[in-house]
């Protein structure tokens, strides 16, 4: 199908792929989402007293899905963690006491779908589909020429990162959104460089490490004339990209995640260490608040997630909780209290950090 879309006060003809607009079973059923194994517990971990609150924590511990039972740190063990949905990097998310092998961002904000990848029938690249959790019925969202990247979703439906075929060398990553209940018209948003800020190159570029808040996708850059990392802001609205931090030299920033006021959670690093040298908040436009208890790690922090407990910051090894003001250790993760073969402690080091998966809610 043909589309108009505004871009810049520029109406450009867009060529869109038409969607299904009805309720199908797919062939491929993409992440399964359901536990196939038994769970089991054993074991417990030792929680810090300033935990006072019970709930249950779904986390990912060393590619193994659990449940800690807070306060008591009971450890439910439920499935090792399945092979990552295309485009997803730790795919494991935990809604409605069911788990799906998809990212928390990849969940509908009323946690009833949830978003994956389907490998296109012609061999060409993949589909996004959005997927039923009561019904487990599917609907097709997009299909096109290009490599979406699910980002996540907010009240105007799913957002992807398109990266163009390989027969359109001159472009770019585009954020595009389609909204579930009108997936024909699917539209690019941005990043429009005529709404660009100051420090913003001529053709402003996001990454698949690109991630959505509210109505705001953040991504880092590094600047190859003055080698300084940036965090760059969309406004998934209008397309405008600006600048809103600038790492000092040799730093390194990335974004964990965000707090539940939607601010990004950045972690500054040197260039040749993975030593964190500051945790913060992006508040606002250059404006950073520290996150005190950061200071003197020796392993870095690799994610974040916030629920209505606080902020939950994984590190190797460690779960950590932010909440009211400070960041303090929630507990030691030993890898022989997960993983119990010595072969796949061996192979631990590869193995990615504590996360947690969804908000601990009472069990």
């Amino acid at each position: 199908m043909l589309a108009l879309v505004l871009e810049g006060g520029v109406l450009l003809l867009w060529q869109i792929s038409s969607a299904s607009t009805t309720r199908l079973l797919l062939p491929s059923p993409g992440p399964a989402a359901s536990v196939t194994t038994p769970p089991s517990t054993s074991g417990a971990l030792t929680i810090s007293s300033k935990v006072d609150f019970g709930c249950s924590l779904p986390m990912t511990v060393y590619s193994h899905r659990v449940l800690v039972s807070l306060p008591r740190g009971g450890i439910t063990f439920n499935e090792p963690q399945p092979s990552a949905s295309p485009g997803a990097s730790g795919g494991s998310s935990y809604i409605g006491r069911r788990w799906l092998s998809v990212p928390p961002a990849w969940v509908s904000p009323d946690g009833g779908s949830y978003a994956s990848l389907v490998g296109a029938s012609d061999g060409s690249g993949f589909d996004a589909i959005v997927s039923r959790n009561a019904t487990g019925t599917q609907r097709q969202l997009w299909k096109g020429s290009g490599h979406p990247t699910i980002v996540g979703w907010s009240s105007s439906g799913l957002y992807f990162l398109l990266q163009p075929s390989s027969s359109d060398p001159r472009g770019v990553p585009a954020l595009w959104v389609v909204d579930p209940d009108n997936p024909d018209l699917a539209q690019k948003v941005g990043p429009n460089p005529l709404f660009a800020a100051a420090g913003v190159g001529p053709r402003p570029v996001f990454s698949a490490d690109t991630k959505l808040s509210g109505d705001t996708a953040w991504d880092t850059l590094r600047n190859s004339d003055d080698k300084l990392d940036r965090v760059q802001r969309m406004d998934v609205q209008t397309g405008s990209v600006s600048i809103w931090y600038t790492a000092p030299s040799g730093a390194r920033v990335s974004i964990l995640g965000f707090d539940g006021q939607e601010h990004p959670v950045l972690q500054l690093t040197s260039a040749s260490s993975t030593t964190p040298q500051a945790l913060m908040l992006l508040t606002g436009d250059d404006q950073t608040q520290s996150i005190a208890g950061a200071q003197g790690q020796a392993e870095g922090f690799t994610n974040a997630f916030a629920d209505t407990h606080g902020v939950w910051i994984g590190s190797s090894g460690v779960l950590w909780l932010y909440r009211n003001g400070s960041l303090f250790k929630v507990t030691d993760v030993p890898i022989g209290q997960i993983l119990t073969d010595s072969s796949a402690r061996n192979a631990a080091g590869s193995l990615q950090a504590p996360a947690v998966v969804g908000p601990c809610a009472k069990a």
